[in-house]
């Protein structure tokens, strides 16, 4: 089973690009690289299990200045742009509603890519870091979800990635998984099994 299996609940592409909104079941012990967002806020909202939100200060861009701040269902946390974070869901994993404001086409794509990738069984994880295996994956993704690493290693890998073959790559992917028309009919599914 992928350690983050996501739902896209809202997008940007049918709310006049205010917010996009995903439900997102995290495998026990999920998580993501640090890393920080320039085009949008992020707010966890813990609807069940347990998860950590590990951040630093406002508008402060560094790994060592994150603090963990566990979260009890209900709760909810946001993340400024700019500023460094990570999560981790706990033992038994949980099920988190992300909010991105304004809407984040880009991270809408991605959901779509990673449960495409996931259904042709070509996806498990991106959290541990970037490999040489894995990074032109996780070089795509970060693009679109405005990811940016913070650790050394992560954006050496992702910084000697061929650019042209990233590009093909991004193009692949979308047109494959996350095609606007795919972004909207996923929205559609979703309200409709709600």
């Amino acid at each position: 089973m992928a350690d983050k299996i996501p739902t896209l609940i809202e997008s940007g592409l049918l709310n006049g690009g205010k917010r996009s909104v995903v439900d997102s079941e995290l495998g026990p012990g999920s998580t993501t690289f640090p890393h920080f967002h320039t085009l949008f806020t992020e707010n966890f909202k813990l609807l069940s299990g347990d998860m950590t939100v590990i951040m630093a200060p406002e508008g402060v861009k560094d790994a060592a200045a994150m603090k963990e701040i566990p979260m009890k269902i209900g709760e909810d946390n946001t993340v400024p742009r700019f500023t460094a974070h990570t999560f981790r869901a706990g033992e038994e994993g949980s099920r988190v509603m992300v909010t991105f404001e304004p809407a984040a086409i880009g991270f809408e794509r991605v959901i779509l890519i990673m449960r495409g990738l996931q259904d042709d069984a070509e996806y498990k994880s991106w959290g541990s870091g970037t490999t040489e295996e894995n990074a032109m994956l996780v070089s795509v993704l970060s693009e679109l979800t405005d990811s940016h690493p913070l650790l050394a290693s992560d954006s050496e890998m992702l910084d000697k990635q061929d650019k042209e073959a990233h590009e093909k790559f991004k193009s692949e992917l979308i047109s494959k998984y996350a095609t606007d028309d795919m972004i909207k009919a996923a929205v559609a599914k979703a309200a409709a099994s709600a």
